[in-house]
């Protein structure tokens, strides 16, 4: 895996151009403009449910917002994409992730951004399911591999289940960006694709840090250093302990 010095708005624009993409996780629509922007998408598929949810499981995610908001949100994301949805490029759904796959035929996407619901057994499902959704050289790429308290009081689960879907299947663990809520990205051994992100990497001069046998071997945290008034998030890898 390579741990790159980069933010998600960077690596998108390495994504394969003109394919067909997901988002899970729409809230506002700022993230599916850049997508938008970024890879151009013959078709880009905006998934969310837009409700809120009274489990107390998501209490303490700051996008689990009232249901009037919620609702503002979808019209707003509507309004924004309402071009790209006529002449058909954007395709909107308003539903949980598992029912949106439904209307998406397996091996058709370049990629999937994974930005949903944070917990554990959810980001699993939706691990196991996009998988399908993406072709032989496609990618999965997802928010929040995070587990600073921040991350931890909001519940969130990501980098367990991400952990456990690459040891439990034959995707690979590429690459990880460097920030305080990071991105992962997956892929199968043999993507036709990853030449070519590894030689715009290097022609942008990215600062990279292989990490052996991750996450098998090698596990990722996060830890909160005040420095003054400053609080950093700092990375660390660490062999796991046996």
């Amino acid at each position: 895996m390579l741990f790159l010095d980069i933010t998600r708005e960077q690596l998108l624009p390495l994504m394969p151009k003109g394919g067909r993409c997901a988002e899970i996780g729409v809230a506002s629509g700022a993230f599916s403009q850049k997508i938008r922007e970024s890879v151009a998408p013959s078709r880009l598929h905006l998934i969310d449910p837009w409700v809120h949810q009274a489990d107390t499981a998501y209490a303490a995610d700051e996008n689990n917002l009232a249901q009037a908001e919620q609702d503002a949100r979808f019209r707003n994301v509507t309004a924004m994409f309402a071009p790209q949805v006529a002449d058909g490029s954007v395709v909107i759904h308003r539903a949980f992730s598992a029912d949106a796959a439904r209307d998406i035929p397996d091996g058709s996407l370049t990629f999937v951004y994974i930005d949903g619901d944070h917990t554990t057994d959810v980001v699993r499902a939706d691990l196991e399911t996009y998988s399908r959704k993406i072709e032989d050289a496609g990618f999965i790429l997802g928010h929040d591999y995070a587990n600073h308290p921040g991350a931890r009081a909001q519940n969130m689960g990501v980098i367990e289940a991400v952990n456990a879907f690459v040891m439990d299947t034959d995707f690979d663990f590429v690459f990880l960006t460097r920030e305080t809520w990071p991105t992962y990205v997956l892929a199968r051994p043999g993507n036709a694709h990853l030449a070519s992100v590894m030689g715009a990497l290097l022609m942008m001069s990215v600062k990279m840090t292989e990490v052996t046998g991750f996450p098998h071997t090698t596990r990722f945290s996060q830890s909160i250093v005040r420095l003054g008034d400053t609080v950093r998030v700092l990375p660390r890898f660490e062999p796991v302990a046996r």
